[in-house]
């Protein structure tokens, strides 16, 4: 419970705010600048009115350009929504670094003597995803078998927290520990899973998604720094 006070705490400060907002601002914006251009394209398509000179014809016509310019504001909207949380979440994973640093230097100070090359952390991450698409593909295949189809969703809905939370964990640990005590970190421990499944759970909550993965980096940053590299004697208090 104190790492989820001190990350609370950390969070509800400018920087990690900045962190928070920014990322998901500025893909916004450029989104909905995107989707503006499609819904314009969209509602100034000329039809032929030749088609529509039947009785009422003129009036399906109307209907049919506001039934579009509806459905392209909807449709453009959801889609700018998500595809910005999508790409905020990819800037965020950048600022992992930078998140982890400005924490170490707040409330540990602690030195690594030895840092994780970003290219193993590329490979690991690669290596995830290969597995990722290979249980995907199973996942989908048994879409299609009678009776097994039934769980198909909830194998789905595993696999994605196989994902979130692999990625998580890879992502963390390579920026908060040294080469030697990455190389033996274990991940799948209680506490690990038990939090990141209840972060994985919120962030499957419309809206609320948006804001979480900065506070979860941190969270985990005060959680390994503590647990992994006991160094929870060092921590200076926050004011």
């Amino acid at each position: 419970m104190n790492n989820l006070i001190l990350a609370i705490k950390d969070f509800f400060t400018f920087r990690f705010l900045a962190f928070s907002f920014v990322p998901l601002i500025v893909s916004s914006l450029i989104f909905i600048i995107v989707f503006k251009f499609f819904i314009n394209y969209i509602t100034n398509i000329d039809f032929n009115e030749e088609a529509f000179s039947f009785f009422l014809g003129i009036y399906i016509l109307h209907a049919l350009q506001i039934l579009i310019f509806i459905l392209g504001n909807v449709f453009g909207a959801y889609l700018s929504v998500n595809l910005s949380i999508i790409f905020a979440l990819i800037i965020i994973s950048f600022l992992t670094p930078l998140i982890v640093k400005a924490i170490n230097l707040k409330h540990y100070n602690y030195n690594k003597l030895d840092e994780v090359s970003f290219g193993y952390t590329c490979w690991m991450i690669f290596k995830l995803f290969m597995k990722f698409g290979f249980l995907l593909f199973c996942v989908l295949i048994s879409y299609l078998i009678p009776i097994i189809n039934i769980f198909s969703s909830i194998f789905l809905f595993f696999l994605m927290f196989y994902l979130f939370f692999n990625l998580l964990m890879i992502d963390v640990a390579s920026c908060v520990l040294n080469k030697n005590d990455f190389l033996n970190f274990n991940p799948l421990k209680l506490q690990y899973i038990m939090w990141v499944f209840l972060f994985y759970l919120i962030c499957n909550i419309p809206w609320i998604g948006f804001f979480l993965p900065v506070f979860i980096v941190i969270f985990l940053t005060h959680l390994m720094y503590q647990k992994e590299l006991l160094v929870k004697s060092m921590l200076i208090d926050y004011k």
